[in-house]
């Protein structure tokens, strides 16, 4: 997500929580620091949820430093540190999510519903994509399929 849409989204008076992703190098490297400097960590929550034969434990680390960040992110809040371990099925993963919000809920409101809600959007974007241009191409909906054409040849004249 870049900043120009930030602008865009906090200029309709609304609100994000945005997911960091690796190759945001310099930004991915602002929210570790921030959050595992437990002088700016202003909330922490800890939970397990057991479903679908699998234990879920979630950490939180929520900041308010958002003036290490720099400058840009418009409306930016608050940095968070999910850290998610999955027991089940006899193995256990482990991940650390971070994210920017321009919200200010705490750490147990994050792992409620803030960044579990960021996650439905995503894989429903996802859906409505694999839907739309299903695996061998055709198209389902619209009336363009980029899709069906993607490993077509190109022939020069």
């Amino acid at each position: 997500m870049s900043k120009k849409t930030v602008k865009v989204i906090t200029g309709t008076r609304s609100h994000y929580v945005i997911g960091v992703k690796m190759d945001q190098r310099t930004l991915c490297k602002q929210t570790q620091a921030i959050t595992s400097d437990m002088q700016t960590v202003t909330s922490m929550f800890s939970g397990s949820e057991h479903n679908k034969g699998r234990t879920e434990r979630r950490e939180v680390w929520v900041s308010g430093a958002t003036a290490q960040m720099g400058g840009g992110w418009t409306g930016l809040k608050q940095v968070v540190k999910v850290k998610r371990t999955v027991k089940g099925m006899g193995k256990i993963s482990q991940e650390d999510a971070y994210f920017i919000s321009s919200r200010t809920p705490s750490a147990p409101r994050y792992s409620v519903g803030g960044y579990k809600n960021h996650w439905n959007i995503e894989n429903g974007l996802h859906w409505a994509k694999d839907v739309t241009f299903n695996k061998n191409g055709e198209c389902t909906a619209g009336h363009f399929c980029v899709q069906k054409y993607r490993d077509q040849p190109v022939q020069g004249k």
